[in-house]
């Protein structure tokens, strides 16, 4: 997988700061080369904030929508090439923590060509006596309906996976060209903090 940075990860051509791939998609004039979008399946990202899936809308949307809008050329030319099936969107608390807001989530459930793998409904069930927020009820109530392209019928997937934290990304072995990234599982203490699970 291709990943975007995080403290606990070696640096690497298969882990980018996220900045890095908005400055590309944007065409800022500090923006890197391309990633290389066209030898990736599969991409992780770690952090859920808006950030995240606004990356990952790019990644998983039909280049030709985008073309419609104000995507540089050359950052059309690289997604047309792309080899990306699936995204993952890594969070260590869980949906009621997200950093996302319930645009940004809409928007990924609603792309032409990609769909959400469904939750597991025990995540999405709030901790007895927490009162929730209307933004969380909100975010709660659309995860549970899920992407509006059914499971199995898009040809593109995405994941939002909580309670994650990465642990580490191993180089391919000798036969193989994928990288592997482990994960921890969290749980939250008293506080809200996440803490491993070991």
């Amino acid at each position: 997988p291709m990943v975007n940075i995080h403290p606990a990860l070696p640096p690497s051509e298969h882990v980018l700061p996220s900045l890095s791939m908005v400055h590309w998609y944007t065409q800022h004039p500090a923006a890197p080369g391309p990633p290389p979008l066209d030898k990736t399946e599969h991409v992780s990202f770690i952090g859920q904030g808006n950030v995240a899936l606004d990356i990952a809308r790019m990644l998983l949307s039909d280049p030709e929508v985008l073309a419609t809008y104000d995507v540089p050329e050359p950052v059309l030319a690289v997604l047309r090439r792309s080899s990306v099936k699936h995204v993952s969107i890594i969070g260590r608390r869980g949906p009621l923590q997200a950093a996302f807001t319930t645009k940004e989530v809409r928007e990924l459930m609603n792309l032409s060509d990609a769909s959400m793998v469904p939750l597991d409904p025990a995540v999405l069930q709030p901790p007895a006596g927490v009162t929730l927020s209307r933004q969380q009820s909100r975010v709660l109530d659309l995860l549970k309906k899920g992407s509006k392209n059914a499971p199995g019928t898009a040809k593109k997937t995405w994941s939002l996976d909580f309670f994650r934290s990465p642990s580490s990304l191993a180089p391919p072995a000798e036969d193989e060209r994928s990288h592997t990234l482990t994960l921890a599982h969290n749980t939250l203490d008293e506080s809200g903090k996440a803490v491993p699970t070991g």
